[in-house]
């Protein structure tokens, strides 16, 4: 199996999926809630906000015993990950199986390697009954790939705007730009150094991951304008207030499934620059409550740049009520009315 674990600094307490009645319908979860892997968070909004039990299934378990895993006969099989469900088909037939769908980025740089990846993956999304995607961005792209458009549901996922609340800024001599990423291909880190060193007149901080693996900390050492906060040494009750540190909220990677911290800074009342890519078409109305740019752009970021430092500090209230509706309590009702109206009661895929 491809890992696609990543440390998780948890966003909730761990939740214990309810076991099944004896009568009534369940639904199979394949998801390692035991462990730190930064679905977790989605499966457990699910679980909380379920009408419906869930039986867990401990994924590493089976695959290492190499046997049948240990379900229950299930009304519904929920996959939190693509690559879970690839597992299960190479030992099941695909059934009434859900498949939850963030993004996809090839492990290979390999154009010929990464193009097999890609196309292993829409064979096994084709086998599901539902696809869930968390973003249009990310449907649109599935279709244009050929996954049938009414088997895919998008449901935007959230965050807690009781924890992520507005509050006066640090004063600063000049505005601040925060990002808030762990190191990975697809976060960009050239890009992220073009910006900081073309980008003078902003101080920059990067709150972020296993950044030390990549050159960016090193490129970035004699910029007096950056500075970097190691997630693994910054308690998760502390980033409410580093995002109130933040006039500008930029997110450049090249593709992502969220990002979840673009909604904690949105709630927080930072006006957010981010790549038209994952959620973020979603959840930013362009002009009013934040901007979007292409991929690797330098020239367009400093252009809506622009335009946000003539507007970011009259705007925080419009910010954060463009991310309200965002919460994880929505999200998980919203997947538990989409499973029951298309599983549970064998309708048509509901299309959105």
């Amino acid at each position: 199996m491809i890992a696609w674990r990543i440390p998780l600094l948890s966003r909730f307490r761990r939740v214990t999926p309810r076991l099944p009645p004896r009568s009534g319908p369940s639904i199979n979860l394949f998801a390692n809630l035991e462990t730190d892997w930064i679905l977790n968070t989605i499966a457990e909004a699910i679980v909380r906000e379920s009408t419906v039990p869930y039986n867990p299934v401990h994924h590493p378990e089976w695959e290492r015993l190499k046997r049948e895993p240990p379900f229950r006969d299930a009304a519904a099989n929920l996959f939190i990950h693509y690559a879970l469900y690839r597992d299960y088909l190479r030992r099941n037939a695909p059934g009434a199986d859900i498949v939850f769908f963030t993004h996809f980025w090839p492990m290979s740089s390999v154009p010929a390697a990464a193009e097999a990846e890609r196309l292993e993956v829409l064979a096994t999304l084709r086998q599901a009954r539902l696809i869930v995607s968390m973003s249009s961005h990310w449907k649109r792209r599935l279709v244009d790939w050929g996954i049938p458009e009414g088997k895919i549901s998008v449901q935007v996922v959230g965050s807690d705007a009781s924890k992520f609340t507005p509050g006066a800024r640090p004063a600063s001599e000049r505005p601040v730009a925060g990002m808030v990423s762990s190191f990975k291909d697809n976060k960009n880190s050239a890009f992220i150094r073009d910006l900081v060193l073309h980008h003078v007149g902003l101080d920059w901080v990067l709150l972020g991951r296993n950044w030390e693996r990549s050159t960016l900390l090193d490129d970035l050492a004699a910029a007096r304008n950056f500075r970097y906060l190691d997630m693994s040494k910054t308690d998760f009750g502390r980033w409410p207030e580093i995002y109130r540190g933040f006039d500008l909220f930029v997110s450049p990677s090249t593709t992502e499934g969220g990002p979840v911290p673009l909604l904690e800074a949105m709630l927080t009342g930072v006006w957010p620059i981010a790549t038209d890519t994952g959620h973020a078409s979603d959840v930013i109305r362009p002009g009013e409550s934040g901007f979007l740019f292409p991929p690797n752009d330098l020239e367009a970021f400093g252009l809506r740049l622009q335009e946000s430092l003539s507007l970011f500090k009259e705007r925080s209230e419009a910010v954060r009520r463009s991310a309200l509706p965002w919460s994880w309590e929505r999200f998980g009702r919203g997947m538990d009315a989409l499973i029951a109206n298309n599983i549970l009661l064998d309708s048509p895929t509901e299309k959105t």
